[in-house]
């Protein structure tokens, strides 16, 4: 234990937000841990001294009027030998010197740094991702796993997980893509694999990139009421204007249906999401058709004209 330490500690308040008084309390009890698991039974105190830059460990005795066990007690009669101040029941601390300290020391502190640190990295993402729940983030990926199919994206967060059960059926991904995908849920369990689980097939996805896209359903003059998906088939949308005088099919799709061409992937030559407007409180069923009104056909530049209702959507949301 050395000034390098105490300047590491220094260095991880300023970069990582961990508080230099939290890690050395957290030292100290490792430290007190470790000690006593090496000499046995024995109570003892490690303190860390920043400004001395210096590390002491001392051995803890309760004053007692008669001893019955010397390794946890000490005599009032030897504890004012020490100092006059000592009464019964107080705690005389000593200073216990041993080589055998030293490297435990150093040992113990570059184990609980190294706990710290991952423990404020997945402290940071979660809080990064919890203010991103239920949002569409872009991801780059980074691994393609052949044996099960799932990749690991890079969120700008850090390396994540997407679960093949998670991507639309049938879509392959290499190492350097770019795409979409759905914070669906955010856990604080420590013992959990993973602090997220994203998605590229939840409903809410087609949601939030409508809002992304239309205007007037992120200032609530068009409401979504509903999302189906079927991934890799079809997706339904019903939407809702509170203005007679805003199309809500047409507000989602935009001038030459520039707006709900944004949510499939240019290469594709299937259907965007359908739209179907509902009166307030009409709920959508899975065996509802689409109203034709909302599908785009891509080979169209110019207008939106009807298509069938099934819409794939295997290339969405890259």
């Amino acid at each position: 234990m050395n000034a390098e330490f105490f300047e590491a500690l220094d260095a991880l308040e300023k970069t990582k937000g961990i508080p230099k008084k939290y890690m050395m309390e957290r030292v100290e009890a490792a430290l007190s841990a470790a000690f006593k698991k090496e000499r046995g039974a024995e109570n003892v105190r490690v303190s860390l001294d920043p400004v001395k830059k210096d590390v002491k460990l001392y051995a803890q005795q309760t004053v007692v009027e008669e001893v019955a066990d010397p390794v946890y007690e000490i005599s009032l009669e030897d504890a004012r030998r020490i100092a006059k101040k000592y009464k019964l029941g107080d705690v005389v601390e000593t200073e216990v010197k041993t080589k055998t300290f030293g490297r435990l020391a150093a040992q113990t502190a570059k184990q609980v740094i190294i706990q710290g640190i991952r423990e404020a990295e997945r402290s940071s993402q979660i809080r990064e991702f919890e203010k991103r729940r239920e949002e569409v983030i872009p991801v780059r990926v980074t691994m393609v796993m052949d044996d099960t199919g799932d990749v690991m994206v890079d969120t700008g967060n850090g390396e994540f997980l997407l679960r093949h059960d998670e991507m639309i059926p049938g879509e392959t991904f290499k190492v350097g893509d770019r795409m979409k995908v759905f914070v669906s849920e955010v856990s604080r369990d420590e013992e959990s694999s993973s602090i997220v689980t994203l998605s590229r097939t939840h409903p809410n996805m087609i949601r939030r990139l409508l809002e992304s896209e239309v205007p007037e359903i992120e200032d609530g003059t068009v409401i979504v009421k509903g999302v189906i998906r079927e991934p890799g088939s079809r997706s339904k949308v019903a939407v809702l204007s509170r203005d007679e005088a805003v199309d809500p099919i047409g507000a989602c799709i935009g001038e030459r249906g520039q707006r709900i061409r944004q949510l499939c992937f240019p290469g594709d030559q299937g259907q965007c999401p359908g739209l179907q407007q509902v009166a307030d409180g009409m709920l959508l069923r899975q065996d509802q058709p689409a109203l034709r009104r909302g599908f785009i056909d891509r080979a169209d530049q110019h207008h939106a004209v009807g298509r069938t209702d099934q819409v794939r959507d295997e290339a969405l949301f890259r």
